[in-house]
């Protein structure tokens, strides 16, 4: 079989095209994944609804669940929490039973 150049050298301007194309979207990805992190602050929601009241959030019965993880990330244990809270006007007060 004969190859003719014309073909390889085609070949090879769309390997040399699509390289630099895929990594400069692979890096404007990243630079707007990086720039989304830090968008948002605290004060940005100052004065808005719905306000987060952790006295009446934890008032009454939660339960919640967890897990433990070595330092390689491998989950060594797993565990569940039964939590009573209580709010006596100034003191939040938290029961939870592991």
């Amino acid at each position: 079989m004969i190859v003719r150049p014309a073909i390889v050298r085609q070949a090879v301007v769309r390997r040399a095209i699509v390289r630099p194309a895929i990594l400069g979207l692979a890096l404007i990805a990243i630079v707007f994944g990086i720039s989304g992190c830090n968008a948002m602050k605290p004060e940005d929601f100052a004065g808005r609804e719905p306000t987060l009241l952790i006295e009446d959030y934890f008032a009454g019965r939660a339960k919640a669940w967890g897990i433990f993880q070595d330092r390689f990330g491998q989950l060594r244990r797993q565990f569940e929490v039964d939590i009573e809270g209580t709010w006596d006007g100034t003191t939040l007060t938290l029961v939870e039973d592991f």
